[in-house]
C-alpha cells in the first residue's frame, strides 16, 4: 500500500510531500535523521524530531514548498540590493577630488543695486581663486602645487598659489577658458576649467509706465549702464535726445525729465534715445531706444 504523507521537521519548520510504501525506513528530509527503523505508516508518532501525517492531497505541501521558494527569492533579492547599496555608498565615500573656481571682475561697472554677476568687459581685471574638495572636506593647498592657465596661456603657479589676477581680453564678445590644475595631488592629476564671458557694455532705459503711456508732465526716465570698464559710473557720459532733439534739463546725467509742450495732441509718441560713452576707452559705447505715448 502507498500513501502520500507530509514529514515535518519542527525546528526547521519545513514540510515535504513525498510518497512512501508501507514499512519504509523513515528519514527526515531536512536533517537526514534516520528516526525509528521500525517506523511504518501505521505507527503512532513516537520521535520527538519527526512528525508524520497521512493525507491524500498534497496541494498544501506544494503551496508550502512554493512559499519557501518565494521566501528564498526575496532573500536573494534583498541580499543583492544590500550589496549594491553598499557599493554605491563606498563609491560616494571615495569620490574623486574636485576643484572649484570662483571669480570676480573689477573695473567693470554696474548700478549700485544690481544683485547679479558683474561680467568683465574688454581690458577689465579678473581675480580668481580655487579650492579642492576631497571626501566632502576642503583641503589645505598651502603645500600643493597649483598651475593657472587662461586660454592655454600660463598665468602663474607654484606651491599654495590658490589666487590669481589677470586682465581680460582686449576684445569683447569673447570667452576666457580659465584652468587650474594640481599635477601631483597624491596619485591624482586634478584639473578644472571654467568659461568667463567677456561682454560688451549695455545701456538700459527705465521708463516705468504701464503700457508705455503717461499723462503727467514732466516725466522722468532713468539710465542704467552695465559692464563699462570704469572704476565707477561718474566716469561715463550720458547723451540723451527726444524725438531727435537734445534736452537742456540735464542736472543729473543719468536721468532725463521730458516736458510735454502745451497743446500736444492725445496719443503723441515720444522716442527716447540714449547713448552712454566711456571717454577713456575708444569705441566703448552702448545705445538704447524706447518709445512712450502721451495720453490726456
Amino acid at each position: 500500500m502507498i500513501k502520500k504523507i507530509i514529514i515535518c521537521h519542527p525546528r526547521a519548520g519545513s514540510r515535504f510531500v513525498r510518497e512512501y510504501p508501507s514499512g519504509y525506513k523513515s528519514q527526515c528530509q531536512w536533517c537526514g535523521d534516520p528516526g525509528d527503523s521500525n517506523f511504518s505508516l501505521d505507527s503512532r508518532l513516537r520521535l520527538p524530531r519527526l512528525q508524520v501525517r497521512a493525507g491524500g492531497n498534497d496541494t498544501k505541501g506544494r503551496a508550502n514548498d512554493n512559499g519557501r521558494r518565494g521566501n528564498n527569492r526575496m532573500f536573494v533579492f534583498a541580499f543583492v540590493l544590500l550589496v549594491a547599496t553598499h557599493g554605491l555608498l563606498a563609491h560616494a565615500q571615495t569620490a574623486a577630488p574636485e576643484l572649484f573656481i570662483t571669480w570676480t571682475a573689477s573695473r567693470s561697472s554696474a548700478p549700485p543695486d544690481f544683485q547679479g554677476k558683474i561680467f568683465p568687459g574688454a581690458k577689465s581685471s579678473i581675480s580668481a581663486s580655487v579650492m579642492l574638495i576631497d571626501n566632502g572636506k576642503a583641503v589645505d593647498l598651502s603645500n600643493e602645487t597649483v598651475y593657472w592657465y587662461a586660454n592655454n596661456g600660463f598665468i602663474d603657479g607654484g606651491a599654495g598659489v590658490t589666487r590669481v589676477a589677470f586682465g581680460a581680453t582686449s576684445v569683447a564678445r569673447n570667452t576666457i577658458n580659465l584652468r587650474a590644475q594640481l599635477p601631483s595631488y597624491g596619485e591624482n592629476f586634478v584639473v578644472k576649467t571654467i568659461e568667463i564671458p567677456v561682454v560688451v557694455p549695455e545701456a538700459v532705459i527705465d521708463a516705468p509706465f504701464p503700457g508705455g503711456t503717461f499723462s503727467q508732465s514732466p516725466v522722468k526716465v532713468k539710465a542704467y549702464p552695465f559692464f563699462f570698464t570704469v572704476p565707477d559710473l561718474s566716469f561715463l557720459e550720458f547723451l540723451w535726445n527726444v524725438n531727435g532733439t537734445e534736452p537742456t534739463n540735464r542736472e543729473v546725467p543719468g536721468e532725463l525729465f521730458i516736458n510735454v509742450p502745451a497743446g500736444t495732441a492725445n496719443n503723441s509718441s515720444f522716442s527716447v534715445n540714449l547713448s552712454i560713452e566711456n571717454p577713456a576707452a575708444f569705441g566703448q559705447t552702448a545705445k538704447k531706444q524706447t518709445g512712450i505715448i502721451f495720453k490726456k
